[in-house]
């Protein structure tokens, strides 16, 4: 479980490493637009193929990603990614995400087939408690705990990419009162401005 000092420490270090890439004034934006379905699973099981169970639920959503590189690098970056989620199915909600971003930049041959390593965490607002977390878990509500994890591919195109990403809403280990999660399996694709 983790306790307030920890999760502070993230945050602070997270805000930290932001403002430290915006100090530089090299900027990435970047648009996504993705597609999922959502699991009844834990994050674990949910990217294990043998594991995984689908719901009759699935989602549709856009971003809009700012990054800065952090220390000048070419291969770290740091930024906030804004998301708007409609979900449909089984529940019919909206979902707005903002997360934090931390994002590697593979230079090596693995570069060709991997172009961006990605972390994200940050709030989400669901406009109303997700169904499918209220059948999984019992109960659920609008505010908690958002993080994703991608694995981005470059596409022939130049400044696209397609992504997979997990699409994670928690309560944060106890952050939040509610013991409630959900998760989805998403594939995206993203144009770099």
């Amino acid at each position: 479980m983790m306790g307030g000092g920890a999760s502070t420490f993230v945050c602070r270090t997270l805000c930290l490493l932001l403002l430290a890439g915006a100090a530089r004034s090299e900027t990435e934006t970047s648009i996504s637009g993705f597609a999922g379905v959502m699991t009844n699973n834990s994050f674990g099981e949910a990217l294990s193929p043998f594991d995984v169970e689908f719901t009759e639920s699935a989602l549709v959503g856009v971003g809009l990603r700012q990054e800065w590189p952090l220390f000048g690098s070419n291969r770290w970056f740091v930024g906030i990614e804004g998301q708007l989620v409609g979900h449909f199915g089984v529940q019919d909600h909206f979902e707005v995400n903002l997360p934090l971003v931390a994002t590697y930049k593979p230079q090596s041959r693995l570069g060709d087939y991997l172009s961006r390593i990605t972390y994200g965490i940050g709030l989400s607002f669901a406009s109303k408690a997700p169904q499918v977390e209220i059948e999984r878990d019992g109960a659920s509500q609008n505010t908690l705990i958002y993080w994703m994890a991608e694995l981005s591919t470059p596409l022939p195109a130049e400044d696209f990419e397609a992504f997979f990403r997990l699409h994670h809403r928690s309560d944060g280990f106890g952050l939040f009162s509610v013991d409630a999660g959900s998760n989805g399996l998403v594939l995206g694709l993203r144009r770099s401005f």
